[in-house]
């Protein structure tokens, strides 16, 4: 298990990658709607949002599908590593 590092921090389970074990450096609101998150300190650093949450925003949210450089300014974590938000845009509704 890794140490905290930040005083206020601890460790749990990213609500963002799902990760268990990670420094939570805290509960932050998504930038994507209303809801908070605890989020990891990697999360943080490259602008990580769920996948889920993309998804949604993907399928249900469609104004903010064409507002330019929106997609480009998140990733999501899956499989070991971060992946820019593009590839959910990107991808076909239902695949």
């Amino acid at each position: 298990m890794t140490e905290a590092k930040h005083p206020t921090s601890y460790i749990g389970e990213c609500e963002c990658c799902r990760r268990d074990g990670v420094e939570i450096l805290g509960v932050a609101s998504s930038s994507l709607g209303p809801m908070s998150l605890t989020f990891c300190r990697e999360c943080l650093e490259n602008q990580a949002e769920p996948k889920w949450m993309l998804e949604f925003v993907r399928d249900e949210d469609n104004w903010r599908i064409h507002l330019e450089g929106f997609w480009d300014a998140y990733t999501f974590y899956e499989n070991g590593t971060y992946h820019p938000a593009t590839e959910i845009r990107d991808a076909i509704k239902g695949a």
